[in-house]
């Protein structure tokens, strides 16, 4: 998969802005996502960074191996724009922006900033950098 289509989502989030896309190689990143796991209960005080690595509990953006560890494996818009169309982004898709994006568009301003990024693309355009 050619590095563009890894570094931007189905969706048109930037892969490589995000904490927890970056964690195994950015320390600043790494912390925010410990801290994060951590006031989740989903690690302690007493684990590490590097077992979060060793146990592969971070992004490797949405077009990884799912059948490997995956952050959202279930995401309705990468099973569709992926599993269902085969398309490379959901602006692809003649019912762009469906309802599920419209919903999903709602959930935040980085949200609406990926759309914003999809529309570029379609434009032929060079996408946003999203930073959140």
């Amino acid at each position: 998969m050619d590095n563009e289509k890894m570094m931007l989502s189905v969706c048109g989030l930037t892969c490589n802005s995000c904490s927890l896309y970056n964690l195994p190689h950015d320390k600043k990143s790494a912390e925010e996502v410990f801290e994060w796991f951590v006031s989740k209960g989903w690690y302690t005080n007493e684990q590490t960074i590097s077992d979060i690595v060793k146990n592969g509990d971070y992004c490797k953006g949405c077009r990884s191996d799912r059948t490997d560890i995956h952050w959202s494996p279930g995401c309705p818009l990468l099973i569709c724009c992926s599993d269902k169309k085969q398309l490379n982004y959901c602006s692809e898709c003649e019912d762009f922006p469906c309802a599920e994006y419209k919903n999903w568009i709602k959930q935040g301003e980085h949200h609406r900033l990926a759309y914003e990024n999809l529309l570029l693309i379609k434009k032929g355009k060079k996408p946003l950098i999203i930073k959140f």
